[in-house]
């Protein structure tokens, strides 16, 4: 069986060749109490993960992935 993945970010699907896919995380109401959180998991390419980034914020665990590749 083939698991498919599509990147949330520009809806195209995402072969597996690391490091792709990536998750995202999201939690909705993250300051609630976390029985009043509302969590969900994403797929994204690490290139549109990265390109929507503000320039301020920095992806280290791009950078930690491809020195310990």
């Amino acid at each position: 069986m083939d698991i498919q993945y599509q990147c949330c970010f520009c809806g195209q699907s995402i072969a597996s060749m690391p490091p792709d896919p990536c998750g995202l995380a999201f939690t909705a109401g993250f300051l609630l109490p976390t029985e009043k959180q509302v969590n969900q998991g994403f797929f994204c390419h690490i290139t549109c993960f990265e390109k929507r980034l503000h320039l301020s914020v920095p992806l280290y665990a791009k950078d930690i992935f491809e020195n310990d590749s």
